[in-house]
Protein backbone atom coordinates (compact mmCIF):
# COMPACT_ATOMS: atom_id res chain seq x y z
CA UNK A 1 0.00 0.00 0.00
CA UNK A 2 2.82 2.16 0.52
CA UNK A 3 4.71 1.46 -2.51
CA UNK A 4 0.97 2.32 -4.35
CA UNK A 5 1.10 5.77 -2.29
CA UNK A 6 4.27 6.66 -3.25
CA UNK A 7 4.03 6.01 -7.02
CA UNK A 8 1.06 7.79 -6.83
CA UNK A 9 2.50 11.03 -5.27
CA UNK A 10 5.40 10.86 -7.77
CA UNK A 11 3.03 10.52 -10.45
CA UNK A 12 1.03 13.72 -9.34
CA UNK A 13 3.97 15.68 -8.82
CA UNK A 14 5.77 14.75 -12.05
CA UNK A 15 2.20 15.65 -13.76
CA UNK A 16 2.50 18.97 -11.94
CA UNK A 17 5.75 19.45 -14.02
CA UNK A 18 4.30 19.29 -17.24
CA UNK A 19 5.13 16.00 -17.75
CA UNK A 20 1.47 14.52 -17.80
CA UNK A 21 1.26 12.20 -20.28
CA UNK A 22 4.59 10.28 -19.38
CA UNK A 23 4.01 9.67 -15.87
CA UNK A 24 0.12 8.73 -15.90
CA UNK A 25 0.62 5.61 -17.74
CA UNK A 26 3.01 3.90 -15.18
CA UNK A 27 0.62 5.13 -12.32
CA UNK A 28 -2.27 3.23 -14.40
CA UNK A 29 0.80 0.17 -14.76
CA UNK A 30 1.19 0.32 -11.07
CA UNK A 31 -1.73 0.35 -10.03
CA UNK A 32 -2.76 -2.46 -11.98
CA UNK A 33 -0.19 -4.01 -10.66
CA UNK A 34 -1.23 -3.44 -7.00
CA UNK A 35 -4.85 -4.75 -7.82
CA UNK A 36 -3.02 -7.80 -9.77
CA UNK A 37 -1.17 -8.57 -6.78
CA UNK A 38 -4.96 -8.19 -4.18
CA UNK A 39 -6.43 -10.64 -7.04
CA UNK A 40 -3.50 -12.98 -6.44
CA UNK A 41 -3.54 -12.80 -2.81
CA UNK A 42 -7.41 -13.91 -2.58
CA UNK A 43 -6.77 -17.16 -5.06
CA UNK A 44 -3.79 -17.90 -2.89
CA UNK A 45 -6.05 -17.68 0.06
CA UNK A 46 -9.01 -19.62 -1.75
CA UNK A 47 -6.47 -22.03 -2.96
CA UNK A 48 -5.08 -22.68 0.58
CA UNK A 49 -8.71 -23.01 1.81
CA UNK A 50 -9.86 -25.33 -0.72
CA UNK A 51 -6.87 -27.48 -0.29
CA UNK A 52 -7.50 -27.62 3.13
CA UNK A 53 -11.04 -28.68 2.77
CA UNK A 54 -9.16 -31.59 0.03
CA UNK A 55 -7.03 -32.69 2.64
CA UNK A 56 -9.63 -33.71 5.01
CA UNK A 57 -11.20 -35.86 2.51
CA UNK A 58 -9.72 -39.08 2.25
CA UNK A 59 -8.73 -40.59 -1.38
CA UNK A 60 -11.13 -43.65 -0.73
CA UNK A 61 -13.56 -45.54 1.15
CA UNK A 62 -13.70 -49.00 1.96
CA UNK A 63 -16.66 -51.02 1.63
CA UNK A 64 -16.74 -51.91 5.85
CA UNK A 65 -16.64 -47.82 6.22
CA UNK A 66 -18.97 -47.61 3.64
CA UNK A 67 -21.50 -50.19 5.15
CA UNK A 68 -20.76 -49.17 8.83
CA UNK A 69 -22.06 -45.48 7.90
CA UNK A 70 -24.86 -46.71 5.15
CA UNK A 71 -27.99 -49.10 5.12
CA UNK A 72 -28.05 -52.01 2.31
CA UNK A 73 -30.97 -52.79 0.88
CA UNK A 74 -32.67 -55.98 2.07
CA UNK A 75 -35.01 -56.14 -0.83
CA UNK A 76 -32.26 -56.21 -2.94
CA UNK A 77 -30.20 -59.14 -3.91
CA UNK A 78 -26.51 -58.62 -3.03
CA UNK A 79 -23.48 -59.44 -4.65
CA UNK A 80 -20.47 -59.95 -2.20
CA UNK A 81 -17.53 -60.93 -4.60
CA UNK A 82 -20.00 -60.66 -7.41
CA UNK A 83 -18.76 -61.73 -10.97
CA UNK A 84 -18.18 -59.28 -14.10
CA UNK A 85 -17.28 -60.10 -17.24
CA UNK A 86 -15.34 -57.20 -18.71
CA UNK A 87 -15.75 -56.32 -22.54
CA UNK A 88 -12.11 -57.71 -22.95
CA UNK A 89 -13.59 -60.96 -22.19
CA UNK A 90 -12.00 -61.34 -18.69
CA UNK A 91 -13.72 -61.70 -15.62
CA UNK A 92 -13.34 -59.82 -12.51
CA UNK A 93 -14.70 -60.66 -8.77
CA UNK A 94 -16.04 -57.61 -6.93
CA UNK A 95 -19.03 -56.44 -4.30
CA UNK A 96 -22.13 -54.82 -6.01
CA UNK A 97 -24.02 -53.84 -3.08
CA UNK A 98 -27.46 -51.51 -3.38
CA UNK A 99 -28.15 -48.87 -0.43
CA UNK A 100 -31.33 -47.56 1.17
CA UNK A 101 -32.04 -43.60 1.12
CA UNK A 102 -30.93 -41.75 3.66
CA UNK A 103 -29.96 -37.74 3.99
CA UNK A 104 -27.51 -37.80 1.45
CA UNK A 105 -29.15 -40.10 -1.42
CA UNK A 106 -32.13 -41.84 -2.16
CA UNK A 107 -30.78 -44.87 -3.44
CA UNK A 108 -27.13 -46.01 -4.73
CA UNK A 109 -25.59 -49.05 -6.11
CA UNK A 110 -21.48 -49.61 -5.06
CA UNK A 111 -19.03 -51.69 -6.56
CA UNK A 112 -15.88 -52.56 -4.69
CA UNK A 113 -13.05 -53.41 -5.61
CA UNK A 114 -9.54 -55.20 -3.18
CA UNK A 115 -12.11 -53.62 -0.57
CA UNK A 116 -11.96 -50.09 -1.73
CA UNK A 117 -14.40 -48.46 -3.53
CA UNK A 118 -14.80 -48.68 -7.22
CA UNK A 119 -17.71 -47.05 -8.99
CA UNK A 120 -20.98 -45.47 -7.09
CA UNK A 121 -24.43 -44.96 -8.77
CA UNK A 122 -26.37 -42.28 -6.50
CA UNK A 123 -30.06 -41.68 -7.31
CA UNK A 124 -29.85 -38.05 -5.07
CA UNK A 125 -31.19 -34.06 -5.37
CA UNK A 126 -27.64 -33.10 -3.33
CA UNK A 127 -25.09 -31.34 -5.40
CA UNK A 128 -21.90 -33.71 -6.16
CA UNK A 129 -20.02 -31.48 -3.81
CA UNK A 130 -22.43 -32.32 -0.86
CA UNK A 131 -21.90 -35.60 -1.59
CA UNK A 132 -18.51 -35.67 -1.64
CA UNK A 133 -18.11 -33.91 1.67
CA UNK A 134 -20.88 -36.81 3.24
CA UNK A 135 -18.60 -39.26 1.78
CA UNK A 136 -15.77 -37.55 3.45
CA UNK A 137 -13.76 -38.66 0.33
CA UNK A 138 -12.51 -36.69 -2.57
CA UNK A 139 -14.03 -36.86 -6.01
CA UNK A 140 -10.47 -35.32 -7.96
CA UNK A 141 -9.22 -38.25 -9.54
CA UNK A 142 -12.48 -39.66 -10.06
CA UNK A 143 -14.43 -39.24 -13.22
CA UNK A 144 -18.07 -37.97 -12.50
CA UNK A 145 -21.35 -37.91 -14.78
CA UNK A 146 -24.70 -37.08 -14.27
CA UNK A 147 -26.62 -40.40 -14.01
CA UNK A 148 -27.94 -41.90 -17.02
CA UNK A 149 -31.19 -43.01 -15.69
CA UNK A 150 -32.38 -40.47 -13.22
CA UNK A 151 -31.42 -37.72 -11.28
CA UNK A 152 -27.84 -38.24 -10.10
CA UNK A 153 -24.40 -39.06 -10.13
CA UNK A 154 -22.03 -41.84 -11.38
CA UNK A 155 -18.69 -41.50 -9.59
CA UNK A 156 -15.57 -43.96 -11.29
CA UNK A 157 -13.05 -44.00 -8.77
CA UNK A 158 -11.30 -46.98 -10.82
CA UNK A 159 -12.17 -46.96 -15.01
CA UNK A 160 -12.37 -50.84 -14.91
CA UNK A 161 -15.72 -50.65 -13.60
CA UNK A 162 -17.39 -48.15 -15.92
CA UNK A 163 -19.93 -49.20 -17.68
CA UNK A 164 -18.52 -49.24 -21.50
CA UNK A 165 -16.00 -51.38 -19.65
CA UNK A 166 -18.60 -53.84 -18.66
CA UNK A 167 -20.55 -56.34 -20.48
CA UNK A 168 -22.13 -58.53 -17.78
CA UNK A 169 -22.83 -57.23 -14.41
CA UNK A 170 -23.23 -60.24 -11.73
CA UNK A 171 -27.07 -59.88 -11.97
CA UNK A 172 -26.85 -60.67 -15.25
CA UNK A 173 -25.52 -64.21 -14.52
CA UNK A 174 -28.89 -65.16 -12.39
Amino acid sequence: MKKLLIVSFTALMLAACGNEEKTIEPAKDTLKDASDEVANETTNEDEEVESKENNSLKESLSVDEFNARFKQDSEEKQYPNGKFQLKDGSIVNADKFNYEGNSMFDYATVIFFEGQIAHMQVDTESSIEDIEKGLGISFKDARVEEYKYGKGYEVIFNETFADENISVLPNEWD
